[in-house]
């Protein structure tokens, strides 16, 4: 059955096209420590995430492999942490794109790969936004 709040949830996961979010992690967190971290795990998701989505476009721009992989990692853990398995497969595969990269041979693929955790996040924030509890906000 398809969770309208959820896209993708009802299609069987592939490493190639994941679910956007995992109920179960977000279910772990709300057991954890009820609405209220879950509430701050997604607020403070949602508050960083543009800023990580804009540094990989800007050292995809500057060229800077580095950096491009240090955001991509840091993009995936947090991902993982809030259950967007989409836009934390989508991170994983720029790391690992950003490690093996050489400056003058990779462009389109990183490109390409980067584009792709946009239209992830744009997913992923609407789907967070809906299940964020009311009244959350990050501390």
């Amino acid at each position: 059955m398809t969770d309208p709040s959820n896209p993708g949830a009802g299609a069987e996961p592939t490493p190639e096209t994941p679910v956007v979010l995992d109920p179960a992690a977000l279910d772990r967190l709300k057991e954890w420590g009820g609405d209220a971290l879950l509430g701050r795990m997604v607020s403070l998701f949602l508050e960083l995430g543009p800023e990580r989505v804009a540094t990989l476009t800007e050292a995809l721009s500057a060229g800077d492999l580095e950096v491009l992989e240090r955001t991509a990692h840091s993009l995936k853990s947090s991902s993982g942490n809030v259950g967007a398995l989409r836009l934390s497969a989508d991170a994983a595969r720029l790391e690992t794109a950003a490690r093996a990269a050489r400056p003058d041979n990779a462009q389109e693929t990183l490109t390409e790969l980067v584009a792709a955790i946009g239209r992830s996040w744009e997913e992923t924030s609407h789907a967070l936004e809906r299940v964020r509890p009311p009244g959350a906000d990050s501390e």
